[in-house]
Order: C-alpha cells, then structure tokens, then sequence
C-alpha cells in the first residue's frame, strides 16, 4: 500500500477498510499502511486474518457463506461506525 494508491482511495471516500495476511509480515505491513492511511485523514478499520492465512488462502479454504459471513460482519462494523457518525453529528446541532 503507497500513499499515492491511499490518495486515490480518498478521492472516493474518507472510509477504508484494509485486509491484511495474519502473519508476522502482514501485521508489520498492517501497521505501516494504518499509518499511511491516518495521515491522509482517513477513517480505517482493519480486518487481520488467522496466522497463515491470507485473503486468497481464506477464500480458497471456506465457503462461500463463510466468505460472505465475514464480509457480512466488516460490513455491519462499517454501517454501525458510519450511523455512530450521523448520530454524533445531528447531536452536536
């Protein structure tokens, strides 16, 4: 992940969510790309898979509903994140 692929990104929304491999490398690239994507100001929520495993792997070894299970759950973590947002600021009016 490069700046200029998060300035990218930004142009379409503030909101990202990263996926990253659940190994020692992945966590160190996790960290540096969390870095680079909150000094572009935006919003991030990171999803780490199991030790071993990568995005490709994990679809590989599950099911389908497994698969959409655990977009399902990134994607109720995103809505609840984004309604907390809207609630905040109607609140501050």
């Amino acid at each position: 992940m490069t700046s200029d692929q998060i300035r990218l990104v930004r142009r379409l929304t503030q909101n990202i969510t990263v996926l990253f491999d659940g190994d020692a490398a992945g966590l160190r690239a996790s960290i540096r790309g969390i870095d680079l994507i909150l000094e572009q100001g935006m919003n991030v929520k990171v999803v780490t898979f199991p030790e071993g495993e990568d995005p490709d792997s994990f679809a590989k070894s599950h099911s389908d509903d497994e698969l959409k299970e655990l977009f399902r759950r990134i994607l109720l973590k995103i809505l609840s994140t984004f309604k907390v947002s809207l609630l905040m600021e109607e609140a501050r009016k």
